[in-house]
């Protein structure tokens, strides 16, 4: 898999806190998930990761969906893994999260799937 760029890194990170504040609550396991796959992405040290944060917040949504629009196909399948398994990860599949995860796949080209899905591809990284 090709590496991800910091700015790519950065619109994952926001995706996935839009996916974890979508139901209105933040559940510890959605926060352990988003760590794993910043790890994942190569984000693994604190300093990095408060940068992203940061930068995160500076865009917004459309910027965020258009920079992983141009990820390649197999970035694009973690990532949508990624936002189902963070939507599944307190075991309560709300409604706002799936309307979220549609959005941004719609919006980003990302690969459609569904949760076990999602789940077996994130952890198969």
């Amino acid at each position: 898999m090709k590496t991800f760029s910091k700015e790519e890194i950065v619109a994952v990170y926001k995706a996935a806190y839009l996916m974890v504040v979508a139901d209105g609550m933040v559940m510890s396991e959605e926060i352990e998930i988003v760590d794993e796959a910043m790890n994942k992405l190569g984000a693994s040290n604190t300093s990095t990761i408060a940068d992203i944060k940061t930068m995160a917040d500076k865009i917004s949504e459309e910027e965020c969906y258009g920079q992983l629009a141009f990820l390649d196909q197999e970035q694009k399948i973690l990532v949508s893994a990624m936002l189902g398994a963070i939507s599944s990860s307190d075991g309560d599949i709300d409604d706002a999260e799936l309307e979220l995860w549609r959005k941004i796949c719609y919006k980003s080209d990302l690969p459609k799937m569904n949760n076990r899905q999602a789940i077996t591809i994130f952890q198969s990284y």
